[in-house]
């Protein structure tokens, strides 16, 4: 089939590009993180960054599968997992490993072994969501099975979506927006009725996957070209990177929450603000794009898998040995994470990016396919172009 003929079947746009500012606004969110563990004054709503990271790996992954099925027609599963456990598991094992180890023989931080165990399988979400059980150093990996969860269905039912919009001759993003809608639906019903905890709401995936679909309703709308026409002048593009990417810091210093119906607005606000930025930089070059760009920026935004993985363990070791509470157990945190998240990207994860990039969907004969697939699978948000990957 040809790249044209599965382009005009699938109803969507082919075209695909790496943007810097994307890696810069995972900084964004990988550092409000980081300082909201780190009990920084001024980031009370810190954890808000995963809520980008939300936002922003549902619009890379759809991108990332409209892409093939506008290129091949499907989508090749056994690849597709294949190479998200390239890009998740060496980083991933490595921080389990060493947590293990920290539990049994340094740090007691309760219920690390069962993080372990609940993180491996992709649910780490749902005993602290239903019992609010205790994870240890690998309590982060919540959101991690989030994910993973929601891209275990994902191409699958978006690959689904596209077939039934050739024969019934509709656009498959209306397919993405009225889940993404549902979601939202199902989510304010729960928030608003009786009995519902916040850690219930907290960690449940439907309920988190309301943010992950808009960016899929985002990266559906760019595929036809619709961000790109709203987006063409610079005033607009600019004015709205500018006022999301403020909107967001706002957010990051403001945004904690006592009330589920709290968390619901703070969750549609943050949703829509990542969107905006993620939109404009699909246009002409803004202060914001440019803000995000910067080099550093972008070199943080790369590495922030490892950042994630790695600055909570640290810190939560830190503060049963000694507090976290005063400036030189922080900068020690700072410093150990920096060292140990630098040399897990250069000495693990990149070998095992540099693999991934040779894993193409098709290649039948692809050694890698075999076996990494038989050692885990999963996913992550990952945008190709040009042989670079926005990982």
């Amino acid at each position: 089939m040809s790249s044209s003929h599965a382009q005009e079947r699938s109803g969507f746009s082919k075209e695909l590009t790496y943007q810097p500012a994307l890696d810069g606004l995972r900084a964004v969110a990988v550092l409000s993180v980081f300082a909201f563990h780190l009990r920084l004054p001024g980031f009370a709503g810190g954890g808000l960054g995963v809520d980008m990271f939300f936002t922003l790996s549902g619009f890379l992954i759809t991108t990332l599968i409209i892409r093939e099925i506008s290129v091949r027609g499907t989508v090749s599963f056994r690849t597709f997992y294949a190479r998200r456990a390239l890009r998740l598991l060496p980083a991933y094992l490595a921080v389990v490993t060493v947590c293990v180890l920290g539990d049994l023989f340094l740090v007691d931080a309760g219920g690390t072994l069962k993080g372990a165990f609940f993180s491996f399988f992709y649910i780490a979400n749902w005993p602290v969501a239903l019992r609010d059980v205790g994870l240890g150093t690998l309590a982060h990996t919540w959101s991690l099975s989030v994910e993973e969860q929601f891209y275990l269905l994902w191409p699958a039912l978006l690959l689904l979506a596209c077939v039934l919009a050739r024969r019934r001759r509709i656009s498959p993003l209306i397919f993405v927006a009225i889940t993404c809608v549902l979601l939202w639906g199902l989510t304010a019903i729960f928030v608003f009725g009786p009995g519902v905890t916040f850690s219930f709401l907290n960690n449940a995936t439907p309920f988190r996957a309301s943010e992950l679909l808009v960016g899929c309703v985002l990266a559906a709308v760019a595929s036809r070209d619709g961000l790109r026409r709203l987006t063409a002048s610079t005033t607009v593009s600019s004015m709205l990177g500018l006022v999301s990417l403020c909107g967001l810091v706002v957010l990051v210093i403001v945004g904690s929450a006592e009330t589920n119906a709290q968390i619901f607005g703070i969750w549609v606000l943050v949703s829509l603000c990542t969107a905006g930025v993620i939109a404009s930089t699909q246009g002409p070059r803004t202060l914001a794009g440019r803000i995000l760009s910067f080099r550093p920026m972008v070199q943080v935004g790369k590495m922030s898998y490892g950042v994630y993985l790695w600055h909570f363990p640290v810190l939560v070791s830190i503060d049963a040995m000694v507090g976290l509470d005063s400036i030189w157990p922080r900068v020690t945190g700072l410093a150990i994470t920096a060292v140990v998240v630098v040399a897990s990207y250069y000495l693990l994860e990149l070998p095992f990016l540099r693999l991934k990039a040779r894993v193409r969907p098709g290649d039948a004969d692809s050694r890698a396919i075999t076996s990494v697939a038989k050692l885990h699978s999963g996913s992550s948000a990952t945008l190709e172009a040009a042989g670079a990957e926005q990982t």
